[in-house]
């Protein structure tokens, strides 16, 4: 059981179901609607879009000199989703955050999601980045240059 699948079933599942215990809304589904159905799409699409691009980041080949069972790919990773934007697993992650909140029409679940977004954020800006620019160097640089960080480029 890999740590890459703790953390986001505790952001996800673990959380959001705390979160939803305290303001009592844990079995207040409701009636189901259009913006209900809604929400279910974009878990889905949340969770296929993390499942696809964890799936390009750990593959065999993306380890071949491993040393640490936490250590990070020896290869830049941009095929896949990352062709499309450099960080596929959170906006996966974000998707399914929003449709809970959405879901169980839960501002506290929405306020989590913004929590969440900005801490990422400020952990993706300051500490991932200037790593794997440190690891990947020009390769990396360029990569970053042509690739959006979150919102793939239409055009």
């Amino acid at each position: 059981f890999r740590f890459s699948y703790i953390l986001p079933f505790v952001i996800v599942i673990g959380i959001p179901w705390l979160v939803l215990v305290v303001d009592d809304k844990i079995w207040a589904v409701g009636e189901f609607s259009l913006i209900k159905g809604l929400a279910v799409c974009l878990f889905f699409a949340g969770l296929i879009l993390g499942f696809l691009s964890h799936r390009s980041v750990y593959k065999r080949e993306q380890w071949i000199t491993q040393k640490t069972p936490f250590e990070e790919p020896n290869k830049l990773v941009i095929q896949g989703l990352y062709r499309y934007t450099r960080n596929p697993m959170m906006i996966g992650l974000y998707l399914m955050l929003f449709s809970e909140a959405l879901f169980f029409e839960s501002w506290t679940l929405f306020y989590f999601l913004v929590i969440v977004v900005m801490g990422s954020t400020v952990i993706i800006v300051f500490v991932e980045e200037p790593q794997l620019e440190k690891k990947f160097g020009d390769e990396y640089r360029k990569y970053k240059k042509d690739i959006a960080r979150f919102i793939p480029k239409l055009f």
